[in-house]
């Protein structure tokens, strides 16, 4: 597997324990593969609509852009970049 990079892994174990994105984290490591944004919300408890989407997505891609946490595998389909390897090979 892929090793994360120093500055990933302490942005990975600095994200606030309980937030959306700590528990968006949980989710696609329980699900073992990249999940859609509607699946996240879904598996969040939140109302799949215009607001949460784009605020989910926003988020969680401001991380994938930088290759910190998450990763972007599709429009709008988001997995974690320790499970990157996994993915690709």
């Amino acid at each position: 597997a892929k090793k994360l990079s120093e500055k990933a892994q302490k942005t990975a174990s600095n994200l606030r324990a309980g937030s959306i994105l700590d528990q968006s984290v949980k989710l696609i490591k329980e699900n073992g593969a990249p999940m859609h944004i509607n699946d996240l919300l879904q598996g969040l408890g939140k109302e799949v609509n215009k607001k949460n989407k784009t605020s989910l997505t926003g988020s969680i891609g401001s991380y994938a852009r930088r290759n910190q946490i998450f990763i972007r595998t599709a429009p709008n389909t988001f997995g974690l970049v320790d499970q990157q390897t996994d993915i690709f090979n």
